[in-house]
């Protein structure tokens, strides 16, 4: 099939990609109160204490942890149970099944254990994520594990400087220990955590804390992103909904990294000093915290959250000052270029960008769906309908059927053909 035909067929196909998934019900929150003291250079003591809801005590449920965790004490409810290893090489923890005789509110779940956990004096930054299993996780037969609140205490040397998502709740530094703590009760698929002998700058705009915290003492670097951070902030507070997170902080990662995380993006030493990253790749992650980071991918979905961030920050800027159609141009010349019979597939199967192929169909075919879109629906109705999809699914997981339906009902136009 030639380039053209190609094209011509990604747009007659495009509502088939909008497969149906069913509604994605709201899942029980998870809350941990994580206590880590950074040792030495190698080790971690952490204890976390878990708060389960009683819709999951009262099924079989399993908690998983790092095998590389030595475990000092584990107690459900005030009982000492102990773990198993399980097939993948985790630490498994089984709880037994409460039936509704025998518990009827939350049971408090503890570990206490050390943990591996390299940091030295000329470190690079330390990235560690839900993927590392540095706290405890619910396993469970279900792709969705359900979301969680946090509260994270840290207490590091006094150089050391710790950002996780939500609220700073305190930093303050005695006898050159430094404690820190972060919170969110804003539903959240993991816990991260970011540490560096960062320099940290910081700001406002309205309610919403401004930080950056950067491996040099650049105050100009650091003042340059807290204005392009209200303009954005702004712009997308007032096409979308306010912006969701109580703080939005610029972490600069050793790494070459380009990751938007809820309340903050951790970008790459080099990335971050590009001039032109401020008005593309920088207004693409704030604007994850309304896609992706405020409604979060379902898993049986395509994943929606890039294309859409792409089309409302990079091709809208561009769009802006006159260069909206040579964006979409190039990306529909990339889509030519890398895509061919033998490794299309539809927006529904879109995971994540692994290949120039991918990043084609990801990127820049979901870009042109959404463009399809607004010129079917005009604009009005375009945001409209973007503002209701928000609404409804903010802090859930959706899909593209959540998509269309909210484009359905504000537009009154049935889109299944």
């Amino acid at each position: 099939m030639n380039p053209v035909k190609r094209i011509i067929f990604f747009f007659t196909c495009f509502f088939y990609f909008f497969i149906s998934f069913s509604a994605f019900a709201s899942d029980p929150l998870i809350h941990h109160s994580l206590n880590i003291t950074f040792n030495s250079e190698k080790s971690a003591s952490i204890q976390d204490t878990v708060t389960i809801p009683y819709s999951i005590t009262q099924s079989s449920s399993s908690f998983r942890l790092s095998k590389n965790a030595k475990i000092k004490k584990i107690t459900l409810n005030g009982g000492v149970i102990l773990p198993t290893v399980s097939g993948d090489g985790l630490l498994k923890l089984k709880l037994q099944k409460y039936t509704e005789t025998d518990l009827l509110g939350s049971s408090k779940l503890v570990f206490t254990y050390t943990l591996p956990l390299a940091i030295t004096n000329n470190m690079e930054t330390l990235f560690i994520s839900g993927q590392d299993f540095y706290y405890p996780q619910l396993e469970t037969k279900d792709k969705i594990e359900p979301k969680i609140t946090f509260q994270i205490k840290i207490q590091a040397p006094s150089k050391l400087k710790i950002v996780s998502q939500g609220e700073k709740l305190k930093d303050t530094v005695r006898n050159g220990a430094r404690t820190t703590v972060w919170g969110e009760n804003k539903p959240q698929e993991e816990i991260l955590i970011i540490a560096d002998h960062y320099h940290e700058f910081s700001s406002h705009h309205g309610p919403i804390a401004l930080y950056a915290y950067l491996r040099d003492a650049d105050k100009a670097l650091a003042h340059r992103y807290f204005k392009a951070t209200k303009s954005y902030i702004d712009l997308y507070s007032k096409i979308i909904a306010p912006y969701p997170y109580k703080k939005f902080a610029l972490v600069e990662n050793s790494q070459q990294t380009g990751y938007g995380m809820p309340s903050f993006t951790l970008l790459g030493s080099r990335i971050i000093r590009f001039p032109f990253i401020l008005h593309t790749s920088y207004p693409h992650e704030i604007l994850h915290n309304w896609f992706g980071n405020g409604v979060y991918i379902h898993p049986d979905s395509g994943n929606w959250a890039e294309g859409l961030t792409s089309y409302l920050a990079d091709h809208l800027l561009l769009e802006q000052v006159g260069k909206g159609g040579k964006y979409r141009f190039q990306e529909l010349m990339k889509y030519s270029s890398y895509v061919n019979e033998t490794n299309d597939f539809p927006l529904a199967m879109f995971k994540g960008r692994d290949s120039m192929t991918s990043q084609a169909i990801g990127y820049g075919k979901m870009l042109m769906a959404f463009h399809m879109l607004r010129i079917e629906v005009g604009d009005t109705i375009f945001l409209k309908a973007l503002q209701d999809f928000y609404k409804r699914n903010q802090f859930r997981h959706a899909g593209l059927k959540e998509i269309q339906t909210s484009f359905e009902i504000v537009s009154g136009v049935k889109l299944e053909n």
